[in-house]
């Protein structure tokens, strides 16, 4: 993805077979698997969370391979099972510089979530099979038309795509933990 952005992506919520039926029918259709990657993800705010509050993201996410990327998300919009936002990201090399940087400027951790993602690549759409603690998934992102036509391909319904984003998934999954 380039730098700056807009977003385009749609998300399903999978059953525990579904990545190994979608891995399938990738190798069917004669994607490519470009990699697999745990992602450790730190998203930031200001005391009473007016970023969240917003629909913005300010996200710090490291790798396993030691690379990492800040990423500002604006609101959403959703049309159609697909999502759209703006999305500006950059590289860094340093995560602990990072956190100071963001703390130094008010922004505290506001929520961390791990995420197991398995690339794919087909025909320049990219697709992610993904793995929290609180469920697997699949990401499809590209042009409006081709996450429709891959959606297709795959039989995935976008009447069904998930409209939230892993952030809330996973508040909305450690919600009732809280409480106990």
């Amino acid at each position: 993805m380039a730098r700056g952005q807009v977003e385009t992506e749609a998300k399903w919520r999978l059953d525990e077979r579904g990545h190994d039926r979608l891995r399938l029918a990738l190798r069917r259709l004669g994607a490519t698997r470009t990699g697999a990657v745990r992602e450790a993800n730190m998203l930031f705010d200001s005391p009473g969370e007016p970023l969240r509050l917003s629909g913005r993201v300010l996200r710090l996410r490291w790798l396993d391979d030691g690379q990492g990327t800040l990423t500002f998300k604006g609101p959403a919009k959703h049309s159609r099972g697909i999502k759209t936002r703006a999305e500006s990201e950059l590289h860094i090399g340093d995560r602990e510089a990072a956190i100071r940087i963001l703390n130094g400027l008010g922004f505290g951790v506001s929520l961390e979530y791990e995420k197991t993602r398995e690339s794919w690549d087909l025909d320049g759409v990219a697709i992610a099979l993904d793995s929290l603690e609180f469920g697997e998934y699949v990401e499809i992102e590209g042009a409006r038309d081709e996450i429709q036509r891959v959606a297709r391909l795959l039989d995935l319904d976008l009447a069904r795509a998930e409209r939230r984003g892993y952030p809330s998934l996973a508040r909305n999954y450690r919600a009732p933990q809280r409480d106990a």
